[in-house]
């Protein structure tokens, strides 16, 4: 019978749709751990539940969940390196991106882990070596003077808005100064830097003698 506290209707829904069978392998052992991720996601994908309703059953969250079920995409090889130990809930989502390498080396970083590291960030520097890095990523590492002058370009060309000038201005700043930009902030800077190609400021034929800068975006850009 189901265990959790929920009304007689919601009781009979889940014996009826096999939701049992999905709260049952979420509470089996989890050691070996890749049989337990392989077994948790078949059961739900077999109660065809969507995931927060699935959470909800669970007693656990979407996010909690939803890594599971990313690190059941991985196969059976990579996925193998975790079966005599779990690794940290707030690492699975990295190391379902990783390839076998990749999750061989994450593992490593996560057994020589200083007391004061986020087991995240350790896992997702490791992985980012195996990764071809996106361009969020290569955007995100420019060198501030790049971005800062392509602010000034920018206006020069009658590309973007005056705020959005602005912003690309102040990001090179805090680059400048060694700050690390925001996932929403580089996203910005992104579309910010791809609306100046659009608009033919930044171009491989650079008639502006800042061909090598240019270059330098369009390479993070992939353009």
């Amino acid at each position: 019978m189901i265990r959790y506290d929920k009304g007689p209707e919601e009781i009979e829904e889940a014996e009826g749709r096999g939701i049992q069978e999905l709260i049952d392998s979420w509470k089996s052992p989890m050691i070996p751990f890749d049989r337990y991720v392989r077994r948790v996601s078949a059961a739900f994908f077999k109660s065809r539940l969507r995931l927060e309703a699935a959470a909800y059953w669970l007693s656990t969250t979407s996010a909690e969940l939803a890594g599971l079920l990313q690190l059941a995409t991985l196969d059976d090889e990579s996925l193998s390196l975790m079966s005599d130990r779990i690794p940290p809930k707030t690492t699975w989502f990295a190391l379902a991106e990783g390839d076998i390498d990749g999750i061989k080396a994450a593992l490593l970083s996560l057994g020589q882990k200083r007391p004061n590291e986020l087991s995240r960030d350790v896992v997702e520097t490791a992985i980012r070596r195996y990764v071809e890095p996106s361009s969020e990523d290569k955007v995100g590492k420019l060198d501030g003077s790049v971005v800062k002058y392509m602010s000034s370009k920018a206006k020069h060309y009658g590309s973007l808005n005056p705020n959005a000038r602005h912003a690309l201005f102040k990001f090179g700043g805090l680059m400048d100064k060694g700050h690390k930009l925001t996932a929403k902030q580089v996203a910005f800077m992104l579309d910010l830097l791809n609306q100046m190609v659009d608009d033919g400021a930044i171009r491989r034929d650079s008639p502006d003698k800042d061909q090598e800068m240019c270059d330098a975006v369009l390479d993070a850009l992939g353009r």
